[in-house]
C-alpha cells in the first residue's frame, strides 16, 4: 500500500485479493449489463487503486480508464446541498426563509392558498414542486432543455421559466396538491432551485461557487457542473 496509486489500467494490483475484486465486478457488469464503469479502493486516507472496466464508447472501443469522467446524476444534489448549508452557516441566507423573499420572480402552487415554502421544504422535498419529465425533452433533441455539457440556458431562467404562472415552460402539474411540509416527493427541479438561491445570496453563479468554495478545497481538479 505505502499511499501509492496504482492504477490497474497500465499496471497489475499488486494484492491477490484485488484479482477477485475484479472477477466480482465483471460478474456483476454482465448481470447487469453494465458498458463501464470506474472503481477506486481508499485505504487510510490514500487511494491504493484506481481503474476502469468496460466501454466509455462501446461503437468506437474507447475502454474506461481511471481518468474516465462520469455524470454523476443525483449524487450532485450533495454538491447543491452543501453549497446552500455554506451559504445559511455564512448567514446569507435561513433554512426556514421564505423563498419569496429570496427569488424575484413569483413562486405559487396553484392547487392551494397562502402557502410559504421555505429553504427547508427545498432541501427535504416537501415544497410541493414536483419534476415534469416531459417538459425536459430527450437528450439531442432541439430546443431540449436536458443537454449533453453546459446549457445555453441559465438556471435564473429555467426556474422563472418552470415555476413562475408566465413561465415559458410553466404547467399547474409542475405544483403537487399539498402544502409544504405536507407530502415528501422527490424533485430535481426544488434541488435546481435550491442551488439557484446560492447563486442570489452569494451572487455568483452555482459553477463558479462550487469550483471556489467546494472542488478547489477538496483538491476536486477534474470535477464541475
Amino acid at each position: 500500500r505505502g499511499g501509492k496509486v496504482i492504477d490497474a489500467d497500465t499496471a497489475e494490483p499488486a494484492q491477490p485479493e484485488w484479482l477477485d475484486l475484479d472477477a466480482q465486478i465483471e460478474s456483476e457488469m454482465k448481470t447487469g449489463r453494465i458498458p463501464g464503469l470506474g472503481v477506486a479502493l481508499i485505504a487510510d486516507g490514500e487511494v491504493i487503486l484506481a481503474r476502469g472496466y468496460g466501454w466509455a464508447d462501446i461503437e468506437g472501443e474507447v475502454p474506461v480508464t481511471a481518468q474516465t469522467p462520469f455524470m454523476l446524476a443525483s449524487i450532485s444534489k450533495t454538491v447543491t446541498g452543501l453549497a446552500l448549508m455554506q451559504a445559511v452557516e455564512s448567514g446569507e441566507l435561513g433554512l426556514d426563509q421564505s423563498i419569496s423573499e429570496l427569488v424575484p420572480f413569483e413562486v405559487d402552487n396553484p392547487h392551494t392558498d397562502g402557502e410559504v415554502i421555505t429553504v427547508r421544504h427545498l432541501m427535504t422535498h416537501t415544497s410541493g414542486i414536483r419534476d415534469r419529465w416531459a417538459v425536459w425533452g430527450e437528450l439531442g433533441e432541439p430546443d431540449a432543455l436536458y443537454s449533453q455539457g453546459d446549457s445555453d440556458v441559465s438556471l435564473a431562467d429555467v426556474m422563472e421559466g418552470y415555476l413562475d404562472s408566465s413561465g415559458e415552460w410553466y404547467d399547474e402539474s409542475n405544483y403537487v396538491d399539498a402544502l409544504p411540509g405536507e407530502a415528501y416527493r422527490y424533485c430535481n427541479m426544488a434541488t435546481a432551485l435550491a442551488g439557484h438561491l446560492v447563486e442570489l445570496s452569494t451572487t455568483t453563479p452555482l459553477d463558479d461557487y462550487s469550483d471556489a468554495q467546494i472542488f478547489a478545497p477538496l483538491g476536486m481538479t477534474h470535477t464541475g457542473w
